[in-house]
């Protein structure tokens, strides 16, 4: 009878533990995909708008605030001179940013990071000069995201799958 028993709940609690963190991976992947992409439309507008050497453009400013309202987050960005010229939260404005996610989407590789702990996307975005034939690299955004819906979402497929168990116990 235990036998039966294990060989009842151990199959399903694998197959729990699978369905949450496959719903985990691919909403992270989603939302990541989603803000990359609005981010890099945003990049094309900052060129076109010489928001890199006018940080102070109304339209974009607003398209940051929406932005980071809609996905609770926060933007920063960043300049050739490594100076931070925009924080949606006004907090490390004027100041040098050194990570090294900063340093190597200067290089060309964007990164993107999931903090489970934390609940937050960070990714960087190269701002591209799109007017010249080289495309170089004339800033940063660095941008978090807030993973709090998913995480409650995965709570609650958790909660779900533990009720499933008890019925069939």
């Amino acid at each position: 009878m235990v036998l039966l028993f294990v060989m009842g709940i151990v199959p399903a609690l694998i197959i729990e533990n699978v369905v949450v963190r496959s719903y985990e991976s691919r909403a992270v992947s989603q939302r990541t995909v989603m803000v990359r992409n609005q981010c890099d439309i945003l990049a094309d507008q900052l060129v076109r708008r010489g928001y890199m050497n006018n940080p102070t453009d109304e339209v974009i400013n607003a398209e940051f605030d929406m932005l980071t309202n809609i996905y609770n987050g926060r933007i920063l960005v960043i300049n050739q001179d490594d100076r931070v010229i925009k924080d949606t939260y006004n907090l490390d404005l004027g100041k040098t940013s050194l990570s090294q996610e900063v340093i190597d989407c200067f290089s060309g590789t964007e990164t993107s990071l999931y903090d489970d702990a934390h609940q937050y996307i960070e990714m960087t975005v190269a701002i591209r000069n799109t007017e010249s034939r080289e495309r170089e690299i004339i800033g940063v955004l660095l941008i978090s995201v807030s993973t709090v819906e998913i995480n409650n979402s995965k709570r609650i497929l958790e909660w779900h799958g533990t009720i499933a168990l008890a019925i069939i116990i």
